[in-house]
């Protein structure tokens, strides 16, 4: 069954969650979206990870988001800041807790954000449980006070990652 338009869309794909954005791109509010479409890990070469990471090796997290709608380029060119912040959780017996976070302002023209906008290089040792953990991405727009998100965020949940 199709998912409504308007309605927090929850797609499994390839063992991640996609759970879009809030306001979500496509859904009836027209003028302004915006949409989280992967979290990715990147060993300590810089390559794809294979997931599986040595808890004594730093590693790389990345995720892409964009904004849509007819207010979009307008609120871009506003150099509106945003905030990165990469979570962990750990399955079973294991802590959670925040990876780290990247900051930045939106570019004029500029509606799709990748690896190069945030990149957060993780530190050897970050998670230093062995065992199992799931990462979570949210793109968050702080305004003032910087302490309270504006009404607009994206998320996106996964993927799942070892740590021996």
């Amino acid at each position: 069954m199709a998912a409504s338009k308007g309605v927090l869309e929850i797609i499994l794909r390839l063992g991640e969650w996609d759970m879009s954005g809030q306001p979500a791109i496509g859904s009836v509010n027209n003028f302004i979206g915006v949409d989280c479409t992967a979290l990715d890990v990147f060993d300590p070469s810089g390559g794809p990870s294979n997931l599986i990471i040595n808890k004594a090796d730093a590693f790389q997290v990345s995720t892409d988001w964009r904004l849509a709608g007819t207010f979009a380029q307008f609120l871009a060119a506003q150099r509106l800041p945003y905030v990165v912040t990469y979570y962990y959780e750990g399955l079973g017996n294991i802590p959670e807790g925040e990876l780290g976070r990247v900051s930045r302002q939106t570019d004029p023209g500029k509606l799709q954000y990748g690896p190069a906008e945030t990149t957060l290089n993780v530190p050897a040792g970050t998670l230093s449980v062995d065992g199992t953990y799931k990462l979570t991405v949210v793109v968050s727009f702080p305004t003032n006070p910087p302490t309270v998100p504006a009404p607009m965020t994206a998320f996106f949940d996964g993927p799942v990652m070892e740590i021996f």
